[in-house]
């Protein structure tokens, strides 16, 4: 399972960073009150894909030189770069389809709306990497149990914590 949390990383710090930049006003404009509602916000989208980015990027660069490649299910320097931009863009786009629909069906932002709000951003990840790369096996298996499990334990959590 740790090699699928490792994988997913990218994924998992896009999703959690439009959380940890709230209070931030740098692009805080709702990318569509309509569609969307007012949580979907420019900075949201832009930051989280930056710090996927990046994140990606540092495990390229630990896998280079030999450090925690026993966790990777890939190989970073045979797999396209473009996987670090396709997961988190894919997790965020998946999230802002189940926010559409949620506004659809009239549910406020901020309810929860299970189990689709814990896979969302699993889903579109795994949908857009699919190009490139098509997770399988134990790693699909964790991914679409442990990631949702741990994605809603992370946003009862910031409730708690007053971060969303």
């Amino acid at each position: 399972m740790i090699e699928t949390l490792y994988y997913f990383l990218p994924l998992l710090v896009a999703n959690s960073v439009p959380v940890l930049l709230r209070k931030v006003d740098v692009l805080n404009v709702p990318v569509s009150k309509k569609w969307f509602g007012t949580h979907k916000t420019y900075r949201g989208i832009v930051f989280g894909i930056l710090a996927g980015i990046l994140t990606y990027t540092i495990q390229f660069y630990l896998f280079k030189h030999d450090i925690l490649s026993g966790i990777s299910i890939i190989n970073y320097e045979q797999t396209p770069l473009i996987l670090g931009l396709l997961m988190p863009l894919g997790g965020l786009l998946g999230d802002l389809i189940e926010s559409y629909v949620k506004r659809r069906l009239h549910i406020k932002p901020g309810h929860d709306w299970l189990p689709y709000d814990q896979y969302d951003f699993v889903v579109g990840s795994l949908v857009l990497t699919a190009p490139v790369y098509i997770v399988q096996g134990p790693v699909l298996f964790w991914s679409l149990t442990a990631i949702p499990l741990l994605s809603y334990a992370c946003s009862k959590l910031a409730v708690k914590l007053h971060l969303k």
